[in-house]
């Protein structure tokens, strides 16, 4: 099995590549750091289950058919920052206006045990979701509601577990 993303394609169009995760740099709407370029599955992290990188899929083809209809969005990024036992968070980068809950996915870089994923920006706690347990052989998410994207004392979030 390929436990390295798909990125022929995006490295020959000259796309950008995550460190952490081998794959595309997208934003919320799963648009690479090239205008147009929408990416999704394979070509962004290795998935553990279908229904994630289907997900992606509808996501990533609702944007991409909004680009074409030139409904692009021209508001500040929010950069997301991988945190303590966090490796490999997709998506990287929120655009501040957008309308749609975000679902941040990564990868524990060990095994946890009753702990919790926070995502907080400039020391303000934006969402906490206890676990059982969390391991890196399994995807973690984490949702952002719109509102929570609003006001932020930053421009950037970090997710990380605690």
């Amino acid at each position: 099995c390929g436990l390295i993303p798909e990125n022929e394609l995006s490295l020959g169009a000259g796309v950008e590549i995550s460190p952490a995760t081998s794959g595309a740099v997208v934003n919320e709407s799963f648009e690479t750091s090239i205008p147009g370029i929408f990416a999704c599955g394979n070509v962004l992290h290795v998935h553990d289950l279908v229904d994630h990188v289907s997900n992606e899929s509808f996501k990533a083809g609702a944007a991409a058919a909004a680009y074409v209809r030139n409904k692009q969005h021209t508001a500040p990024m929010i950069t997301v920052k991988d945190g303590n036992g966090v490796r490999g968070t997709v998506p990287q980068q929120i655009r501040s206006d957008t309308d749609q809950p975000v679902d941040l996915m990564f990868r524990p870089s060990a095994v946890f045990r009753n702990s919790a994923a926070v995502v907080e920006c400039g020391g303000k706690e934006l969402v906490r979701k206890k676990s059982m347990i969390l391991t890196p052989g399994e995807m973690a998410l984490v949702t952002l509601k719109p509102e929570m994207l609003e006001n932020l004392p930053g421009d950037s979030i970090t997710v990380r577990i605690e």
